[in-house]
């Protein structure tokens, strides 16, 4: 089979649908020439252009060897399962083989001794070959992102020419989670620290919750304790029982059988050592525990038999989910040894909790214990040893340069009792440490912070890293426990928090200041006092609701909506109330614990939590009532939208409330599922009925989902004339087509996502229809010549009809494949069409003007959408 170019051709780059390759499946080729590519610089087999024959690629490697010239080949997206021998690949420098269904890599990846970019992103990768550290002196770009890899070899660290590395999308347990955002050097340094020697560490953090006077502490102690309580004749000696304030950090270790966890060849047996998080239990910490919950501990929920109904026990389940994801669980039953457990109650708490437990998966084992009398104790410490043994971060091989890096923290924290060291101060233990690069300060900082030795919160104030963790819980105390002396309504005068931290170095308080802040727990006023939402009165001032929420009446327009959630995590509301006192958009009139009077001119809202309970699921209610309701409705729900998705990670029902009812002020409203409502939207329903038999229009009880209020021009489907598939993504198929005699580019939504796109288990056509609303929400904002016109949207099925930029795409653009003057020829608009004006305070969106010298990419259009000018 033969390929031939015309005498005499100049060739930069090209692909074989250019050059009339064709093939036939199953076919095998004995050779493959291209005789007259000698000057072929770049070739494109992206996107499909691979046939499917076992030697195809392996033919025109060896055919590409005699192509000196040739320094970038594409292989992308072609459901690559191997790759052959890259040996002939010697001369190439950038090799791009993502998107495809790779799960190694070959070591002769090495002899590609001119590469300088390799990207193996979106396939299947397990591992990655230790070869590629020969390529020290040209690598300067690898990418393997959305991969399943868990390491990476520690001689990567000898890549010195690499500038950027990408891992996000990658379930690595050799290294902290976070530490590839801090950027390449930063991963190098710690690969370089490891490289250097490690030391095998078993150490287990223990989160251990529950409401309070459940036991927590107790437990703890008895676990720590090496010998049972002594006990007289008739009564235990034992500790008085005093609360927990925050959180409390305990250290034991515990005997590890032979044969148990792996050891360290020679010496003595190995132990476990246990870091217990002691969580304080009264409702007042719960907003500040959320930030501590990690997945990489065993969580122990404990609950009192004889108070079960008050154990709270569905909040710490559900928060753990949340936070830690599949972290093991143990549900640990206390107060086994006074007068009111029996059997009998035994069993129908079990029964109960068998009821509603049975959905978290990560319940492992639930033991009684009475910490009276240490019964049981010993089957907590056997369950901690074996579940250590299950968990794949244990033994963690731990730089061993780290390990004197934590030994020095932590006596210069016994030593100076100061909670919090400058960065300076810090960099110089690392210094100390013997770790003389720069950029190992925030590799080291990362590793402290992911094993729960120290915090750095760098958006508040880099220049600080806190050394005992236990005591921003302790600080936060200072100001959620305030009595009225000092808060009153909620609000704390800024004077005083000198007397309030006077135990403190001054210069440290606008650090602790800055936290509270950062974490919601405070917000600053505008005339500088302090308010602290979760000591807000917990009920509406008595006049509130009769003097700004009066009956309705029909001269005005109303919208009503309800958020149910099977879990609202502690401090929610005080974020959405932030929120929205933050806003300039809104006046905060009247705000309390658990709701909050909002008015914008002649538009006033109301919005109330109303908590569920064991079997009841809680809900935001949300009410508006007014002038121009609709537009606004629609601002509203956006904001919370963004600040559910921001503190939830659990499933949300939204259930419009029937207008019809809310006219008639019934006390218990219709409410339609807002899928429903999307349902009748793209079947193209005005009306939906409601309990009463009586036909509402959709437009009034969901201007949300009719997009009515939005100034885009809505298209038929009829009126466009799909002409070739561009390209196709997890959730969308982007189209050239024909609009009113214009070439235009369709976006159509797809509500079932493609096989092999993994789908969140709550996502549903909802969740499509929502980003769907948002995308065109964001376009219909967007205005400049160098953007990607929107000429409008279709409802059914759900597109967004885009300017099509004929040029090609962007790839080839970035990479030579693009005249300049193609793109000169493209005026302001494809259609000539001036943008229409938006009303950007009722959208909620501020409209985005680059300046005229700048390029920007807007990626709303799909890949193959076109370029950007």
């Amino acid at each position: 089979f033969k390929c031939i170019l015309r005498e005499g051709e100049r060739v930069e780059a090209v692909s074989f649908q250019q050059l009339g390759m064709e093939f036939e499946q199953g076919l095998q080729l004995t050779s493959l020439v291209l005789p007259r590519a000698d000057h072929l610089r770049m070739l494109d087999l992206s996107n499909g252009a691979v046939p499917a024959m076992g030697n195809f690629l392996d033919l025109i490697f060896q055919c590409l060897q005699e192509k000196p010239a040739l320094t970038m080949l594409d292989v992308s997206s072609n459901g690559l399962t191997t790759l052959p021998n890259l040996t002939p690949l010697r001369h190439i420098e950038l090799f791009f083989a993502g998107d495809n269904r790779l799960e190694c890599v070959p070591a002769t990846v090495a002899r590609m001794k001119s590469l300088t970019a390799l990207n193996l992103a979106m396939n299947r990768l397990r591992s990655l070959p230790a070869e590629l550290q020969t390529l020290s002196s040209t690598l300067q770009l690898l990418d393997v992102s959305g991969n399943a890899l868990e390491e990476l070899p520690v001689t990567y660290s000898l890549l010195t020419c690499l500038e950027s590395l990408h891992l996000e999308g990658n379930p690595l347990s050799d290294m902290p989670r976070h530490l590839h955002q801090l950027g390449t050097k930063a991963v190098l340094s710690y690969l370089q620290e490891r490289l250097c020697g490690t030391e095998e560490e078993h150490r287990l953090r223990l989160m251990v919750v529950g409401q309070e006077n459940v036991g927590k502490t107790s437990l703890i102690r008895c676990l720590t304790q090496k010998r049972k309580p002594r006990r007289t004749a008739t009564k235990i000696v034992a500790t008085a029982n005093v609360a927990t304030d925050g959180i409390d950090i305990h250290e034991f270790s515990l005997k590890i059988p032979a044969g148990g966890l792996s050891a360290s060849s020679g010496g003595d047996p190995p132990r476990l050592m246990v870091s217990a998080w002691d969580f304080a239990g009264q409702e007042l910490y719960y907003s500040t525990h959320q930030f501590f919950l990690t997945e990489k501990a065993v969580y122990f929920v404990t609950f009192d038999y004889t108070n079960f109904a008050y154990s709270r026990m569905e909040y710490w389940l559900q928060s753990i989910q949340a936070k830690a994801g599949r972290a093991p669980v143990v549900l640990i039953g206390t107060h086994t040894d006074v007068k009111g457990f029996t059997e009998e109650l035994e069993e129908r708490v079990l029964s109960a909790i068998r009821r509603k437990c049975s959905k978290y998966k990560n319940i492992v084992r639930l033991l009684n214990v009475s910490t009276r009398t240490a019964k049981g104790i010993d089957e907590v410490r056997n369950e901690l040893v074996e579940l250590a043994k299950g968990l794949k971060y244990i033994p963690e091989d731990v730089p061993k340069r780290y390990i004197f890096l934590q030994a020095r923290l932590k006596s210069r924290l016994d030593q100076n009792r100061q909670p919090a060291i400058t960065w300076g101060d810090f960099q110089e233990e690392v210094r100390q440490s013997g770790i003389v690069d720069e950029s190992g300060d925030l590799a080291a900082v990362e590793f402290m912070c992911h094993a729960g030795r120290v915090l750095w919160y760098p958006d508040v104030d880099e220049k600080y890293v806190i050394i005992d963790p236990q005591w921003i819980t302790k600080m936060f105390a200072t100001v959620i426990t305030l009595k009225g002396n000092f808060v009153r309504s909620g609000l704390l005068d800024p004077r005083d928090l000198p007397q309030l931290w006077k135990e403190y170095d001054p210069a440290l308080q606008g650090y602790m200041l800055g936290l509270l802040k950062w974490f919601g727990t405070v917000l600053e006023m505008s005339d500088g006092t302090i308010l602290v939402p979760c000591l807000l009165e917990t009920d509406p001032p008595d006049t509130a609701l009769e003097k700004r929420w009066p009956p309705y009446n029909r001269r005005e327009s109303y919208a009503g909506r309800h958020f149910l959630f099977e879990f609202i995590p502690a401090g929610f509301f005080s974020a959405l109330l932030v929120r929205f006192l933050q806003s300039p958009l809104w006046e905060a009139e009247v705000y309390w614990r658990s709701g909050v009077f909002l008015r914008q001119k002649d538009f006033t809202v109301l919005i109330t939590l109303v908590e569920g309970g064991w079997c009841v699921d809680a809900a935001l209610q949300v009410y508006c009532r007014g002038k121009d309701v609709a537009a606004r409705f629609v601002s509203l729900l956006d904001n919370m939208h963004t600040v559910i998705k921001d503190c939830l990670n659990s499933r949300v029902r939204a259930m419009a409330v029937c207008t019809h009812c809310m006219a008639r002020n019934v006390e218990d409203p219709t409410l339609f599922a807002v899928e429903e409502i999307s349902d009748a939207v793209t079947e193209g329903h005005h009306v939906i009925v409601c309990s009463g038999e009586f036909p509402v229009p959709v437009r009034d009880v969901a201007p949300d989902l009719t997009m009515e209020e939005m100034d885009v021009l809505k298209i038929s489907y009829n009126d466009v004339k799909i002409l070739e598939e561009l390209g196709k993504g997890g959730y969308s198929t982007v189209y050239k087509a024909r609009w009113q005699g214009q070439e235009v580019a369709v976006k159509e939504m797809l509500i079932v996502p493609e096989d092999g796109v993994e789908v969140d288990e709550a996502a549903s056509s909802l969740d499509v229809f929502l980003d769907f609303q948002m995308e065109v929400q964001l376009m219909a904002a967007l205005h400049h010549p160098k953007l990607v016109h929107m000429h409008g949207i279709v409802l059914r099925p759900f597109c967004v009809v885009l300017e099509y930029m004929n040029a090609g795409n962007l790839f080839d653009l970035l990479h030579g494949g693009v005249e300049e003057s193609q793109l000169e020829e493209r005026g302001p608009h494809g259609s000539g069409e001036t943008p229409p004006e938006v009303d950007d305070d009722a959208m909620g969106v501020p409209e985005v003007v680059p300046p005229d010298d700048e390029v920007v990419v807007v990626p709303v259009g799909g890949e193959e959408a076109g370029v950007a000018r």
